[in-house]
């Protein structure tokens, strides 16, 4: 059987997405409570067509890190608007919005809690036991998740999003 990228997954079950900025700063991730972090949110939601199974629209926020804006030049910045541009050590940056492929890709990744023990999704990803960061971020999977598996339906599709080409 031919492996499918999450893109074409996307296109076969009528899923399509929108990504909307929200915000950028140090402090907005959730999980940086003691360590500022430089980012943007995103906020992205999926929708597929009413007459498929499971829940119509699934949105969830989603952040990228300084490192992902693109360094503009002059005449780049003429084309632009002011309110995607974000200014550093006097050079600026054009906030670059993240794929909806991406960002599904990652829901897989997350997926993989469910059916797992913490202790043994902790061992799996070198988190302390002890951690309850760890312990948080894991039962955000677990939720994200469980809501992911709602919106497409049944297990089979989550299966089959796990199957498809890793971005």
């Amino acid at each position: 059987m031919e492996t499918v990228t999450v893109s074409e997954f996307m296109q076969k079950n009528g899923i399509t997405a929108k990504v909307e900025y929200v915000r950028s700063g140090n402090d907005i991730a959730p999980w940086t409570d003691d360590k500022p972090w430089e980012c943007d949110q995103w906020k992205v939601t999926f929708q597929k067509d009413v007459k498929i199974e499971g829940l119509r629209l699934f949105s969830v926020d989603y952040w990228t890190g300084s490192g992902q804006r693109q360094l503009l030049n002059a005449k780049q910045l003429e084309n632009i608007g002011r309110n995607t541009v974000w200014f550093r050590d006097n050079a600026r940056y054009q906030r670059v919005p993240p794929t909806a492929e991406g960002v599904m890709d990652t829901l897989v990744s997350d997926s993989y809690a469910l059916g797992q023990t913490f202790e043994d999704w902790v061992g799996d990803l070198g988190y302390d036991v002890d951690s309850r960061r760890a312990e948080k971020t894991f039962n955000a999977c677990i939720h994200q998740t469980s809501r992911l598996l709602k919106f497409l339906g049944s297990n089979a599709k989550l299966e089959e999003l796990r199957e498809t080409e890793r971005i």
